[in-house]
This record gives C-alpha cells, sequence and structure tokens, in this order.
C-alpha cells in the first residue's frame, strides 16, 4: 500500500531523468522525483517584447465600384430554371385534376354496377314462365307435342360424296410460281 502511494504521488518527470531507465536500479531519491512547489501568483509575468510601430502606409480610395454585372446566360439558365418550375407545378396540378376524375368516375361506376344488378334482377322477375305459356296457348293457339304429333322423314336412297380432282400443271416449286402469275394476270385485266 505504501509502495502504491508512493508510485501515484510522482505523477510526472521532469528533464533527462525521464529517459534513464536505470534510475530504480541505483535507488530511489523521492525528492529528486517530486516537482518543486512553485506559487504562481508571486511570480511576475514575463515581459511583453516591445512591439515596432509601423509606419503606416498610405492607400489611394477607390470610388464606389459599378454595379455588378450579370451574364446573359445566367439570366437565361435563371428564366429556364423558372419556366420549368412552372411546367411542374402545372404538371401536379393536372394530376390532382385527372385523379379527383378518376375518382368522380369509379364512384359513378360503382352506382351504375349497383343499378344494372337491380334492373337485371327486375328483368328477370318480369318475366314468368308460367304466364308466358298461358299466353301461348291460350291466345296464339300454341299446341303441346304428343306422340301422335310427332313425324319422321325417312329418305331411302344413300348418300354419296364426289371427290374432284383439280388440274395440275407441273410438278415441283415452278408450279406454284405459275399459279401465282396466272392469278396476277387475271387481275390485271
Amino acid at each position: 500500500m505504501a509502495q502504491a502511494a508512493r508510485y501515484a504521488s510522482r505523477s510526472a518527470t521532469f528533464g533527462s531523468v525521464a529517459y534513464d531507465f536505470d534510475a530504480l536500479q541505483r535507488g530511489f531519491d523521492e525528492a529528486a522525483w517530486e516537482a518543486p512547489e512553485r506559487d504562481y501568483r508571486e511570480q511576475a509575468a514575463p515581459a511583453r517584447p516591445k512591439e515596432r510601430e509601423r509606419a503606416r502606409v498610405r492607400m489611394r480610395v477607390r470610388p464606389a465600384a459599378l454595379p455588378v454585372s450579370v451574364s446573359a446566360f445566367s439570366v437565361i439558365g435563371l428564366l429556364a430554371a423558372a419556366v420549368l418550375m412552372m411546367f411542374v407545378i402545372l404538371s401536379y396540378v393536372q394530376i390532382t385534376e385527372l385523379n379527383d376524375a378518376k375518382t368522380q368516375l369509379r364512384a359513378q361506376l360503382s352506382e351504375l354496377d349497383m343499378e344494372r344488378e337491380h334492373l337485371r334482377v327486375d328483368y328477370e322477375t318480369t318475366f314468368n314462365l308460367n304466364e308466358i305459356e298461358d299466353y301461348a296457348t291460350h291466345t296464339l293457339g300454341m299446341v303441346r307435342l304428343t306422340e301422335s304429333s310427332t313425324a319422321t322423314v325417312a329418305s331411302h336412297r344413300e348418300d354419296r360424296g364426289v371427290v374432284l380432282s383439280g388440274e395440275s400443271t407441273g410438278d415441283g416449286a415452278f408450279s406454284g410460281f405459275g399459279g401465282f402469275i396466272r392469278s396476277l394476270l387475271e387481275y390485271l385485266k
């Protein structure tokens, strides 16, 4: 513990002692390792070096500078940027209007779908098959089909088919070409 206090009391080394690695082997002199106590309040401030007076150089005062000129390219660029920004703003306005119109059309479409379903149900309920059959039999004179009213048509002839052979003008690749030329000449006549 005493050794730890001894090491804690020496916080810094000054001068060439910091590079003396064999100091502990030769013996330890604690007084040599301690920093001298100084009263910093009583010491006088070091003298400041005297400032040399510099000769003042007289400067010519220029008249007020003309206003800074702006290049035509920067003006044109700023105007183009402003126009483009206006186009962007107007396109956002158009997009907003189109979105509103789309929302209104979707609402209208859903209303029309509901109305279509109601009309389909009304249409299906207006046709009663019993009423239609009653009207057809009593008013129009429709008769129900019975066994005696069925007639069968029988044919005693055989079915035949005749295959016609087409004219052949030649074999190979030139036969199709000749047909093309003939059809072309007929068209031009």
